[in-house]
């Protein structure tokens, strides 16, 4: 379907991060599993000192995110984040995947923001 190499990459992450959500609910522990943001693999620019994802990660991840939707019957929260610096207009990576400063608090706020109201109600139950 995806390609032979790729259809097992894709299958060994799905079963790994649903086997991973599905241990952790019988814990009752939430899962958030998140697609990164990496260089090359929006439609956004690369500016002076990011370097591209390798081109094996480019073409994985649009067939990860297709497992996203799939795994929200396990896991607390799915989200892809490869979008969220698409309108940042001078560099944010300081190599071809790790975030500067600036990058990891953007980052941070999008999963204070999404964690926050399962935290709330954990701790209505108490």
């Amino acid at each position: 379907e995806y390609g032979l190499d790729n259809d097992k990459i894709i299958k060994e992450y799905y079963e790994n991060w649903k086997n991973i959500c599905v241990s952790s609910a019988e814990k009752n522990i939430h899962t958030m599993i998140i697609l990164q943001p990496g260089p090359g693999l929006t439609s956004r620019d690369i500016f002076d000192g990011e370097i591209r994802v390798g081109e094996d990660v480019q073409q994985i991840y649009p067939f990860l995110n297709t497992k996203l939707n799939e795994l929200t019957k396990f896991c607390s929260i799915t989200e892809d984040y490869r979008p969220i610096f698409d309108d940042i207009t001078h560099p944010i990576y300081i190599d071809d995947i790790h975030m500067g400063r600036e990058g990891n608090e953007i980052i941070a706020k999008k999963i204070y923001e999404k964690i926050l109201p399962i935290i709330i109600k954990d701790m209505l139950k108490i």
